[in-house]
């Protein structure tokens, strides 16, 4: 499979197949949350942006973005 993605896909050998365990996001790397996320107003759902808010306001004062646990379950049978 990395042969294919770097000869077909990629064009060079960008993936090596001895990479464990890689970070998922620039802030390294996260296990899992189990919770959904919503933006206010006209922020962006994009993790960079939700990680950059979390870092400014901590995680019990976010200004751009709120926790849907009021509709979690609701969203788990969705998604």
């Amino acid at each position: 499979m990395i042969r294919y993605f770097n000869g077909r896909i990629l064009g060079e050998d960008l993936l090596n197949k001895t990479v464990d365990d890689p970070p998922r996001h620039t802030w390294g790397n996260k296990k899992y949350y189990e919770n959904f996320i919503r933006p206010t107003g006209d922020s962006p759902l994009r993790l960079k942006e939700v990680l950059e808010d979390l870092d400014e306001h901590d995680i019990d004062n976010l200004q751009k973005y709120r926790f849907a646990d009021d509709e979690k379950d609701e969203l788990f049978k969705t998604y």
